[in-house]
């Protein structure tokens, strides 16, 4: 299994084995005070083997502060069936959307959502979280 895209977004679906999203690349969130939400939908994409196909298959997110501590964590099971007349060396690709809403931030700085295939980091998302500027009134 590989993950091929991970991506930060402010809103994903899935239709028709296709990821629709929008706002992807999410990068900074401005806040009003923290703790606060990670207010985004992760969009992921995994490929799967044919051959890894029938077999259940999983993946663990970790969301982590800026001092490498866990805010969160994750365990995405799932199985796929391959499709009829797949080839055993072709891929099976697997869209994923998992709200982030629920990780709350505690304080301004660097956080990564790591993806985990087994014991093996397949993709990090930064993310840096600040406060809102304040509006001068003029």
């Amino acid at each position: 299994m590989k993950v091929d895209t991970a991506l930060l977004c402010d809103a994903v679906s899935i239709r028709e084995g296709l990821l629709h999203i929008l706002g992807g690349g999410i990068t900074r969130i401005w806040v009003e005070q923290f703790p606060a939400a990670i207010n985004a939908t992760l969009a992921l994409r995994v490929l799967i083997g044919s051959d890894e196909a029938e077999s259940p298959q999983g993946i663990n997110l970790l969301v982590q502060g800026p001092d490498g501590e866990e805010l969160g964590s994750f365990n995405l099971d799932f199985g796929v069936n391959a499709p009829e007349g797949a080839d055993a060396a072709g891929e099976v690709p697997i869209p994923l959307a998992i709200p982030m809403q629920q990780v709350q931030l505690p304080a301004p700085g660097s956080y990564s959502i790591e993806v985990k295939v087994g014991d093996t980091i397949a993709r990090s998302v930064r993310l840096e979280a600040a406060h809102r500027p304040q509006q001068q009134a003029g």
